[in-house]
């Protein structure tokens, strides 16, 4: 892997590539343990941060279809919440939900009235960014 630096955020996208070869790249799973940035999930995308062992004590959620594949990693609380933030690590239910998620963040980092800002900007008509359900 290259000498990226510190990160503010890395996001962990699902998809095919999570639910196969991407939760078995040593050299992904290395990057991501060692990661000292808040760590985002989308979708299928927790199952990569599973394997790479940063789950443990956390709760997390990811798409429906999956909830059980993530369960099977040891010490791992999930959730049917449509978005998470628990400590560093934030997750999403699916694609969409990983829009909710980006505006939570958003409105943490940087308050509520620029998420809905970007929200208004974006069309965005759900307000469940606001609670994770």
């Amino acid at each position: 892997m290259c000498d990226v630096g510190r990160l503010d955020l890395l996001l962990v996208p699902g998809g095919l590539g999570a639910r196969t070869h991407a939760r078995e790249n040593a050299r992904l799973l290395r990057f991501i343990r060692e990661s000292q940035s808040i760590i985002a999930s989308v979708c299928t995308g927790a199952l990569i941060l599973g394997a790479a062992g940063v789950l443990e004590g956390r709760t997390v959620t990811t798409h429906h279809g999956s909830r059980d594949a993530l369960a099977q990693f040891a010490g791992v609380h999930v959730s049917d919440k449509r978005w998470i933030i628990d400590g560093q690590i934030a997750s999403s239910a699916g694609v969409s939900a990983g829009i909710d998620l980006a505006l939570a963040l958003v409105a943490q980092w940087f308050g509520e009235p620029l998420a809905v800002q970007v929200a208004d900007n974006m069309e965005w008509q759900s307000v469940a960014w606001r609670s994770g359900q």
